[in-house]
């Protein structure tokens, strides 16, 4: 995994343990990846901020209408090696996406 980027036209769905907050909020807690055995890992996740929290857009009817979309960088450790990733996290179909890992 070191130094691995994985593609931006693939949609790489993993599995997130998150945590759902009264106001909305999604906060992802750990990762599991399956690894180059076929193995699932599971990573703790020890840091995270929302990269684009404030895509909100007024219209001229007065309506405000938000992406469904946000995404995540976040820090794991890898054989004691921290490692930032990049997660989208899909409202709509509550879906998440591993970008990339580096």
């Amino acid at each position: 995994m070191e130094n691995e980027v994985i593609s931006q036209h693939r949609e790489n769905f993993i599995t997130v343990i998150c945590q759902h907050n009264p106001d909305g909020s999604v906060i992802p807690r750990r990762i599991k990846i399956l690894d180059e055995d076929g193995e699932y890992q599971t990573y703790t996740i020890h840091a995270y901020k929302v990269l684009d929290n404030t895509n909100k857009v007024r219209l001229p009817s007065e309506v405000w209408v938000s992406s469904s979309i946000v995404n995540y960088e976040c820090k794991i450790t890898v054989f004691e090696t921290e490692k930032r990733l990049r997660l989208i996290y899909r409202k709509y179909d509550g879906k998440w996406i591993l970008r990339n890992i580096f």
